[in-house]
């Protein structure tokens, strides 16, 4: 649920318009909406924010959520209520300029395709071989001399250029990375 819709929904909290009123405590001083109710300010880890701004945060974003009946009025001479609203540590706090969008899902495992031409039917094709990607290999070991061997067709594209890039991690858990262009 959205952080936006979570707010909205709090008990004794009525939404008009893009402002939040919270249900006065006591007795109504009168029988207007003004009299019974008296304007929300939020405030999201510290910092004063609009109710359009909860929409970017999910309620799994929130470490907790606090109601505070401030004693000192508003510059119109009411009670003032604040919502103060902390996020979890990590969660990136954006304005209303930055929209933060969450999928829920994952991406099955498949194996990089690599065609190979192993009959006559298959080398006469007419349909032409354009990749882009000729061969990758997550899995590529080294052998104990420290050499492998890989073996790819390539594309149909005439005055071919090979970016060639290796890139690992030692058994000590060093990165390292090796790039040629071969023309």
């Amino acid at each position: 649920m959205s952080l936006y819709n979570y707010i909205v929904f709090l008990p004794s909290v009525v939404r008009v318009g893009d402002g939040l009123f919270m249900k006065r405590r006591g007795l109504p001083k009168g029988g207007s909406f003004g009299h019974f109710y008296a304007p929300v300010s939020l405030s999201l880890n510290g910092r004063g924010c609009a109710l359009s701004d909860l929409a970017n945060y999910t309620v799994e974003d929130v470490a907790y959520i606090n109601h505070v009946r401030k004693p000192e009025l508003n510059f119109m001479g009411e009670d003032l209520y604040r919502v103060e609203i902390i996020l979890k540590e990590g969660v990136i706090i954006g304005g209303p300029e930055i929209k933060t969008y969450r999928t829920i899902g994952y991406a099955e495992s498949v194996e990089f395709y690599s065609p190979i031409y192993d009959t006559p039917e298959k080398i006469v094709d007419e349909k032409p071989d354009i990749r882009t990607t000729l061969y990758w290999n997550p899995y590529l070991q080294i052998g104990p001399d420290g050499t492998a061997q890989i073996e790819f067709y390539s594309n149909d594209l005439e005055n071919q250029q090979y970016d060639i890039a290796i890139e690992g991690i030692t058994p000590d858990g060093k990165t390292c990375k090796y790039q040629i262009i071969n023309k």
